[in-house]
């Protein structure tokens, strides 16, 4: 798990393919990952909590593909390539004019 991000390309990639995702929250990741909503967060630089997450994830095995589709369905509703670029043009306008 990465100790910075920012938004991390795999983790979107990931997310809109379907698949779990075992992340430490960091940067932008927790915009992405909701723990044990559609994906699951980690505390950095903790490798005993890594490892409960992970155990946690081959424990409950039946959960897992609802947490996929979870974050399938947040990729579509909130970073669909569709509307990606006009929310950082919206995002930029705010910042200039506030």
């Amino acid at each position: 798990p990465s100790l910075e991000e920012g938004l991390p390309n795999v983790a979107m990639e990931a997310a809109s393919t379907g698949n779990l995702i075992i992340a430490n929250a960091v940067g932008g990741i927790p915009e992405l990952i909701r723990h044990k909503t559609n994906g699951i967060l980690c505390e950095t630089n903790d490798a005993e909590g890594l490892y409960r997450q992970m155990k946690w994830a081959m424990d409950n095995r039946d959960q897992i593909p609802t947490l996929g589709a979870a974050a399938r369905t947040n990729m579509e509703m909130n970073f669909s390539s569709k509307d990606f670029g006009k929310k950082y043009v919206d995002y930029y306008r705010e910042i200039i004019t506030s």
